[in-house]
């Protein structure tokens, strides 16, 4: 046919990112299916497969050239471009008094729906970035008390902490490389430094001596991640979070305190640990809590940093090739001079690689591995039970480990037996998942629910894999929902007593669900309202307030208001 000579890339014709990555699996799918008859694709090392970013680069004429290729044994051997993306200069003073006017919505630029039981959604104000924002914003805290900041990354490197109350940017640090995880904050406790705060966010970018693209070999493309580390101004997060923030921008909230780079990229969101030190541990001259934070990259190694300098505690490789998702720890208190922690990491090639590694504040080791066989981007997630020893003196940890995959399934993998999957649960559609899984109690149950690329919210008992709802929000759905709930563990409106699951599209729609049924209580789909970008970040709630955050890809940062009718 006449577009397998075509010389335009899938990105030209009209293709992302994520229908890329929808592809290849596809691609990798059809290989195997033709695998009795020769194609000997399927057996070769990720390496050598057709992925995302080939797809984004590559023309079609030379995608389908590879892939006959690696069809036959003979041609096997045949060398293949590594491909790059577009490097972009985001450098340039942008000065912060041009940031920092926010659009306060008017009134015709609100959703109000009061048909739908009792519930309205408001957009109060969006904050403009440089560039679009992917990355989940973090509300800063002190405490059980959130401050009134608001803190986001853009794909231009830029960190804005913004005031919650009026939108307006209070600070402006511009990074090399683009963010795409979240931040995460970790508070600390020591001799040093006394108590502290700290804030960790991760960027990738190409490395300088790069090459034109149609010059590079896949084997010498590499990328730069970077991890930092910046201290929080107390005094000034005190000051804004008393309301006595005075017209002129703050410069100091966030102040730079160590930088670590990387080969590979990193576009997952830090994991922090802190480890306990026994009195015990004193007599070899250890002394205080550690504090850790974890990173993995397309490089596919983990690093276990001390959060404090910045320095490498221990590395781990064979995971299973390039890491996009977040790791997640989970700590195990225990009669032993030390606590110890558990970090699990999933691979998003082909083999899918789960790796569960034990952490002390030395060392980290391996301690099993499950090949799911399919890539894996969303976030993990971990729920711990607690077991006791037959002496009643040590506490074993028993931990289900939940996520969604590629292939359109939800999987629960058993830790205390070594990665032994629990249940396999097909979402409707069997739409790739990029969402992570969000958990809450649904009439008593332990339930999770997620999102899906063919734009179904799921409901799912994480004791049997059973699927209790599912709702269709007609567009992607790529950020992990967040359960809206009051003090008591639940959102009244004025019919139910339920939470409510709020759900944000690549439409740039928001949705409001019941968690225990299914329904749809307002979105702003009802009335034609969206956000006037595509929405890939997760949304963050301060559910005392009764609000959500909301990153876009029209480069602002929005603040929606989720009210009872009468309020």
């Amino acid at each position: 046919p006449s577009w397998f000579k075509t010389n335009l890339t899938f990105a030209e014709m009209g293709g992302n990112s994520l229908m890329a990555i929808d592809a290849a699996h596809k691609l990798s799918n059809i290989a195997k299916e033709k695998g009795n008859s020769g194609c000997i694709y399927q057996s070769l090392p990720d390496g050598e497969k057709i992925n995302a970013r080939d797809l984004l680069v590559l023309s079609v004429e030379e995608i389908c050239t590879i892939l006959i290729q690696n069809c036959d044994e003979k041609n096997n051997a045949t060398k293949r471009k590594k491909v790059e993306n577009a490097s972009t200069d985001f450098s340039g003073s942008v000065s912060l008094k041009e940031l920092g006017d926010c659009i306060q919505m008017q009134e015709n630029c609100r959703y109000d729906d009061e048909t739908t039981n009792g519930v309205t959604v408001n957009t109060i104000w969006k904050c403009p970035l440089l560039m679009c924002v992917d990355s989940t914003p973090l509300l800063m805290s002190k405490g059980n008390d959130i401050c009134n900041i608001v803190m986001v990354g853009s794909q231009g490197g830029d960190i804005m902490c913004v005031d919650v109350v009026s939108g307006r940017v209070l600070q402006r640090i511009k990074l090399d490389g683009k963010i795409e995880g979240g931040m995460t904050m970790l508070r600390v406790e020591c001799k040093t430094l006394g108590e502290k705060t700290f804030v960790f966010v991760c960027t990738y970018s190409q490395a300088t001596e790069r090459a034109n693209k149609t010059n590079l070999s896949r084997d010498n493309t590499f990328y730069r991640g970077a991890l930092h580390a910046f201290g929080v101004c107390e005094e000034r997060c005190d000051t804004i979070c008393q309301e006595k923030c005075p017209n002129e921008s703050w410069e100091n909230i966030l102040l730079p305190s160590w930088k670590k780079t990387f080969l590979g990229e990193l576009k997952c969101s830090p994991a922090t640990l802190q480890l306990r030190r026994n009195e015990k541990t004193t007599d070899s001259g250890l002394e205080g809590d550690r504090y850790g934070i974890l990173v993995a990259g397309y490089d596919g190694i983990l690093y276990y940093i001390d959060a404090l300098t910045g320095n490498e505690i221990s590395t781990c490789s064979d995971l299973g090739g390039a890491i996009h998702a977040s790791p997640i720890v989970t700590t195990m208190d225990c009669q032993k001079e030390e606590e110890e922690a558990f970090a699990f990491v999933a691979s998003s090639t082909w083999t899918g690689r789960v790796t569960c590694l034990s952490l002390s504040t030395q060392t980290m080791v391996k301690l099993w591995h499950i090949d799911c066989w399919t890539p894996i981007y969303s976030k993990l997630l971990v729920y711990p039970k607690c077991m006791n020893s037959g002496d009643n003196t040590i506490k074993k940890y028993s931990t289900k480990l939940i996520f969604g995959a590629i292939d359109g399934s939800v999987r629960c993998l058993d830790t205390s037996e070594n990665g032994v999957e629990m249940w396999n649960t097909t979402v409707p559609k069997q739409k790739p998942i990029f969402s992570g899984c969000c958990p809450m109690k649904v009439n008593g149950l332990d339930c999770i629910v997620v999102g899906t690329n063919g734009g179904n919210v799921s409901c799912i008992d994480t004791k049997c894999g059973e699927l209790l709802w599912s709702f269709d929000a007609k567009s992607a759905i790529l950020g992990t929902p967040a359960v809206l709930v009051d003090d008591e563990g639940n959102y009244s409106n004025e019919k139910k007593n339920n939470a409510i699951v709020v759900v944000t599209t690549t439409a740039g729609f928001v949705s409001l669900i019941d968690s225990s049924t299914g329904e749809e209580v307002a979105s702003t789909a009802a009335k034609g309202y969206r956000l006037d970008g595509e929405i890939f970040s997760s949304p963050i709630l301060d559910s005392t307030n009764r609000v959500a955050y909301v990153g876009c890809r029209d480069n602002h940062l929005y603040k929606i208001r989720i009210s009872k009718r009468h309020e």
